[in-house]
Parts: C-alpha cells; sequence; structure tokens
C-alpha cells in the first residue's frame, strides 16, 4: 500500500498582503511565494522577473580563467579538441552546445560520448586512447570528470590536456587537470550551486564570450540549456530559471532542425512547450537513443541542418523510446511477481530485487516504478552469470539512499549516487549480503521509515475558485523541480457523482461544498481504482489550470490526490508501519502489540463484510468504513486466510478476496498469527 503524507504549507497573510502591495502583485502569487519561503520582497521580484541580472560572474568559478586561457590557444593552433560527454539528456545537450560553440569559432573540433553498456559512466582509459589516435591534444569534459583521477593522469601520459567541467559533487581531492570548473568545489565563491552540466559548460561560454550579453548567448544556446537542466531535474530558480524561461521559448520557435523533428516526434509541433513536455516528451526519446543504443546519435539530431536527416534520426529514438517502455515494462512486471511471491522482499523497509539479463539502460527507470507502486526505496539489480551485477535504485524523500548503500561498500565492486537515486555493481554471490546489510541500515538509522509526500501550498475554499485564479498561475512558470506547479487543498468536499470519461480510463468527480459546486478531472484512474463512494466527504489535493470549452475560458481542476480525513490518513501511515514491523517480527511499542490484537467480534465483523460486500475493495474505504484502525485490519485479514475462510492477494492498494466455503467450525486459539501476536504483546508487557 503506499500511503502518502500531506502538510499544509505555514504563511503569514499579512506580511502576504504587505508584499501584495509593496510589489503591485496579485494577491494570490504574493500568498504562495510567501508559503515557499520567499523572505522580502527584492527575492520575489528577482525571482518573477528571471532576468539576466541574477546571473552570476563566470569568472568567480575556480579555474576559469585557466580554462579560458588554454580553450583560446587550441584554438588558435589549430590543436584538435575533443568534447567529453555523458550518454544521458544533460551529458548529450552540454556536449551539442560546446561543439556548437566551437565550431562557430572555427576550432578543430571533434565529441566522444561513451557507450552506457560497453564504457559506462565517465573517462576511461580505452576511450581516452582512442581520442589521442584520432589526434586530440585537449580532452574537455562536460557532465562529467570530477571523479577521473586516474583516467586524467593516463591522459596526461598520452600528452593530452584536460579541462573538467562537471558539476557533481568532489571527492576528497580534485583531479590534476589543466583546469576543473565545478561550483561544488570548496574554493567556489558562487552564489547558486545547482546548475546541471550544460549549465556549467555555458558558462565556460560566457567566460570564453565575456564581451556577448549573457541574453544573447542564452538565445543563441537556449534550447540545449533548458533540455539539460529539465532532464536532469535540476531546481528551476535563480539562474536556471532563466535558461528554461528563455529556453522554452527558444525551443518553440527553434531554428534547429533537429529540435523541429524531436518536435514532430513527440507531437509537440506548434504547441506551447512547458518544462512538463521536455521532461516527459523530448528527454525521453533522447535519453532512449543511449539506453537501448549510441547516445552519440542524439548529439548528430541536435546538430542536423538537414531536416530529413533530423527527422530519421527522431523517428528512430521514438521506436527505441517506444522499445524503452516496453523493455521497462516487462522488467516492473517481474520485479512485483517476485516481490509479491516472497514475504521477505515486499515487507522489506527497502526493496531489493534481481532480474537475469535486466537491460542496464531501462533497470534505474524500473526503480523509480517500484519505488512509486510501493511507496518504498527501491533497488534493482540486473544480473548475468557471474559477472559483477548492475544495479539502479531509486529512494523517496527524507531516506539516504547514498548512505544506505555506502555502508555495504566493502562488498560492492563500485558505486555512487546521492539521497534520492544511486548506482552500483556487485558480484552477485553479494546481492542477498547487500539486501540484509541495506535493510538493517534502515533499522537502526530510521525507526520510522519516511513516506511519500504531497505538500499543499494552501488551502482554498471551491467558493473562490475562478479562471482568474488559474490564470494568475502563469506568473510562477516555468514549473518543475525546486519550483513545482503549486498543489492545493479543498477540504471536506462531499461527493456528488463519479462518471467515467475517455472509454473508462478517467474519471470526472462533481463535488459540493456550502452550496458550491465544481467538478474534478481524474486521470489515468478508472472507477474500480476509485475507492470512495457518493455521500461520502472527502479532501482533495488538486491542481489548477485555465482551460478553453467552445471558446470559452474554463477553469480546470485535476486531481493529485484523495482522501478521508487528515485523521484517518495519519492512522493508515501509522497501521502501515506497525502491521509490516509485526511481519518482519521487530520489537514493537509498548501496547502496540494490545492495540492491534482483535477479538472475536472484529474478526467476524470483517468476515461479515467480505461475505456481503464485493471481494474488490480498497484498503482505505474498508478501514473508514468499518472504522477499524489499518493494522487490525491487516492482521483479521491474514487470521481469516490462515483459517482457510478467505484467499485474498493485495493490488497496491486493494484488497482482492474470495470467500470459501467453511468446511467445519473455525478455532481461532489454533491461529499462530493471533498466538504470536499475544506473545509480542507479553514480551512487550515483560
Amino acid at each position: 500500500m503506499v500511503c502518502r503524507e500531506w502538510t499544509v504549507a505555514e504563511y503569514d497573510k499579512e506580511i502576504a498582503k504587505q508584499y501584495a502591495k509593496e510589489l503591485d502583485l496579485d494577491a494570490f502569487i504574493s500568498l504562495i511565494l510567501v508559503a515557499r519561503g520567499f523572505g522580502d520582497p527584492t527575492e520575489i521580484e528577482e525571482f518573477l522577473s528571471a532576468d539576466e541580472s541574477i546571473m552570476g560572474d563566470p569568472s568567480e568559478l575556480p579555474d576559469m580563467s585557466l580554462a579560458v586561457n588554454r580553450i583560446r590557444q587550441a584554438i588558435d593552433r589549430f590543436e584538435q579538441i575533443a568534447i567529453y560527454g555523458d550518454y544521458d539528456v544533460d551529458g548529450i545537450t552540454s556536449t551539442a552546445m560546446l561543439y556548437s560553440y566551437l565550431s562557430e569559432k572555427q576550432a578543430n573540433v571533434q565529441y566522444y560520448i561513451p557507450r552506457r553498456d560497453a564504457d559506462g559512466y565517465g573517462m576511461n582509459k580505452n576511450s581516452l586512447a582512442l581520442l589521442h589516435e584520432r589526434g586530440a591534444r585537449l580532452i574537455i569534459t562536460v557532465d562529467n570528470g570530477i571523479s577521473a583521477h586516474d583516467e586524467i593522469e593516463y591522459a596526461k601520459s598520452l600528452g593530452m590536456d584536460v579541462i573538467v567541467t562537471d558539476h557533481h559533487l568532489p571527492g576528497q581531492s580534485l583531479p590534476d587537470a589543466q583546469a576543473v570548473i565545478d561550483p561544488h568545489r570548496e574554493d567556489c565563491g558562487c552564489e547558486f550551486k545547482n546548475l546541471a552540466g550544460v549549465g556549467v559548460a555555458f558558462k565556460l561560454i560566457c567566460a570564453l564570450e565575456s564581451d556577448r550579453p549573457v541574453k544573447e548567448l542564452i538565445k543563441s544556446y537556449g534550447e540545449f540549456l533548458a533540455l539539460g537542466t529539465v532532464a536532469d531535474v535540476m531546481p528551476l530558480i535563480n539562474e536556471n530559471r532563466l535558461f528554461v524561461k528563455m529556453g522554452l521559448e527558444s525551443i518553440e520557435k527553434s531554428g534547429r532542425p533537429g529540435i523541429a523533428a524531436l518536435l514532430g516526434a513527440a507531437g509537440l509541433e506548434g504547441k506551447k512547450i512547458t518544462a512538463f513536455n521536455i521532461a516527459y516528451g523530448l528527454a525521453p526519446r533522447i535519453n532512449a537513443s543511449g539506453r537501448m543504443g549510441k547516445a552519440e546519435r542524439a548529439v548528430r539530431l541536435l546538430l542536423e541542418k538537414d531536416p530529413q536527416k533530423a527527422a530519421e534520426l527522431a523517428l528512430e529514438f521514438n521506436a527505441e523510446n517506444a522499445e524503452r517502455q516496453s523493455a521497462e515494462a516487462e522488467i516492473v512486471k517481474q520485479a512485483i511477481a517476485s516481490i509479491e511471491a516472497e514475504p521477505s522482499l515486499k515487507y522489506a523497509r527497502v526493496l531489493v530485487v534481481s532480474g537475469e539479463g535486466w537491460h542496464h539502460g531501462v533497470i534505474g527507470i524500473a526503480a523509480s516504478r517500484l519505488s512509486e507502486y510501493y511507496g518504498k526505496p527501491a533497488i534493482v539489480i540486473s544480473t548475468d552469470g557471474e559477472s559483477d551485477a548492475v544495479g539502479s535504485g531509486r529512494s523517496i524523500r527524507g531516506f539516504s539512499l547514498y548512505d544506505a548503500i555506502a555502508e555495504s561498500r566493502e562488498m560492492l565492486t563500485r558505486f555512487g549516487g546521492h539521497e534520492l537515486a544511486a548506482g552500483l555493481t556487485v558480484p552477485p554471490g553479494n546481492i542477498e549480503h547487500l539486501r540484509r546489510r541495506v535493510n538493517d541500515f534502515a533499522y537502526r538509522n530510521y525507526p520510522e521509515m519516511p513516506v511519500m509526500r504531497i505538500k499543499l501550498d494552501c488551502r482554498l475554499n471551491p467558493k473562490g475558485l475562478s479562471v482568474d485564479t488559474a490564470l494568475a498561475l502563469s506568473a510562477l512558470e516555468p514549473f518543475g523541480s525546486g519550483n513545482p506547479a503549486p498543489v492545493f487543498g479543498l477540504f471536506g468536499l462531499q461527493l456528488k457523482e463519479v462518471t467515467p470519461v475517455g472509454g473508462g480510463k478517467h474519471l470526472r468527480l462533481g463535488f459540493s461544498k456550502d452550496g458550491t459546486d465544481i467538478q474534478i478531472m481524474c486521470f489515468s484512474r478508472g472507477r474500480e481504482d476509485f475507492p470512495y463512494s457518493a455521500g461520502e466527504t472527502l479532501d482533495a489535493a488538486v491542481t489548477l489550470a485555465a482551460g478553453e470549452y467552445k471558446g470559452r475560458p474554463q477553469l480546470g481542476i485535476y486531481a493529485k490526490d484523495f482522501r478521508y480525513s487528515e485523521s484517518h490518513q495519519r492512522d493508515m501511515i501509522s497501521g502501515f508501519r506497525l502491521y509490516e514491523s509485526f511481519l518482519r517480527g521487530e520489537l514493537m511499542e509498548k501496547d502496540a502489540a494490545a492495540k492491534i490484537l482483535p477479538d472475536r467480534g472484529e474478526i467476524a465483523e470483517v468476515y461479515k463484510y467480505l461475505r456481503q460486500n464485493r471481494a474488490y475493495i480498497h484498503l482505505a474505504a474498508f478501514t473508514y468504513r468499518l472504522k477499524m484502525p489499518y493494522a487490525k485490519l491487516r492482521i483479521i485479514i491474514d487470521v481469516l486466510e490462515e483459517m482457510g475462510l478467505i484467499s485474498f492477494k493485495i493490488q497496491k492498494d486493494r484488497l482482492v478476496a474470495e470467500v470459501l466455503p467453511a468446511a467445519e467450525k473455525v478455532k481461532l486459539e489454533d491461529s499462530e498469527i493471533l498466538s504470536r501476536l499475544k506473545n509480542r504483546e507479553n514480551e512487550v508487557s515483560a
């Protein structure tokens, strides 16, 4: 079951009113910005204007002058320059942008993108030897290189200089390169450090073109900046906000045939482009080139000047994206089957699942899907006989996956990452040890595992909603990481009707509160996936958008989540934790066992409900309608199965149960589950 905790941002209405008056700002927008932590009018003005004045001086980055001098020297001497990129969207756009710039400067330049399977991430000696054979004398890395100490020493031994541009965290020491440009260096005085690799590479271009206006440079390379920044999930604030805001405009009217072909392949030609379109339309197609084939083709697409050739490449990426989706779906299907078949996997704090021959380019996405499905951190590992297995993990906010994996570093061949995502290679014989160690780390460091969260910007009254409310939100765009689309809470709504639309794939929900009727659209959710019934009172987490219907402006309200109430949600979360803790055999808090130990009457009540109602029941609705704690309900369901009265399976957050014919009278005292629970109660009492 996936538990989501709602939190409502705290804000001072009087301060919001004051800022709105001082800045001649929409009061609603002022309220949202105050709720998001903006502390003074100047900060708000800078955010909303997002003009070139917020750009920091590129010379603030250490080693920038060294890099500029060496590159100018290489251009003047017509030395071979090799751009060493990466196979993700950030690395691809960084490569295309810097190659485009150096070509315009008549430099002798080539580029190299490592292959995901054959080369792996970052620099490697074989690739450097190849570049040396091709005549390279200066290597410029983009989106990698900060940890390539040995590889850079090897490049130097071949007579090549190396300039590193990267945005990843440095280790304890920097590589001994000609220049190391990284905003995360300890000696970097830049005010804004959360740049993508493409942002760091752009800073290098700005330094090389110090006489040209920054705005002019962003217009020249905005498509690359927007694609790389959004795809790498960088926070859309400060300089990134400017890059993406201007970059989206550049994409819409791009004269680059590769960008136009990509838009056409994604069905976005002629449409207003948003950061969402990049994240879910353009970026997956670019990424597919590296996941399913050779990523250097994506650089070729972005640089292609022939519209026909660009269109052909874009169609290739479309096909590869479909192939990627198919491979991902199959891995997720197999992983869920493995998890559901093994309780020790399913109820673990951290999911660690492995399979033979799973595509390395897709396991990271599969881990993300599993994390969303189960509401837990997940690591997906692909094995290949006796060779080192390759794994990729995704976490939920509040649990450091990097720290959990780092504690097992001695059993890994290599690993890397951050709080929410990590990669690793591990000998196949160590996978089970890794699973135990990661979960032991979680038990010791996270007594209560974090759950997924939905942060509400504020509460709204349906009576005050209008098209103008939604239109005002455009001042906050572009939305993305660090600046998400606002989410609002509508509380105490009475559900009036549930209408399937779109062939049953979506729902149109009618609600009422204090005489005001509203409709909320719920996409990708059929009637069987919606646990609530007409007449029930719900809270809704929603987003707003302005649209048109028959030529007239119309307010769109779109569902993100529903719940019965805050108290019911708290019980679901605490009950979920308690139930799984019991199954794992962990020590329980005082009186916890007693609270979830059911009596005969409660067991009979659940059994009666299952006999009288449909066998396909959402657990949230089940607990609400019976007024029974979640953990106790789950114990009762397990006992009923143990006693041969039902068979069941849990599908995400739904109970699919079948009542079985009872051969003889059931003796609850024979239940091992109840016996274990009573023993646990006695242990706690003792």
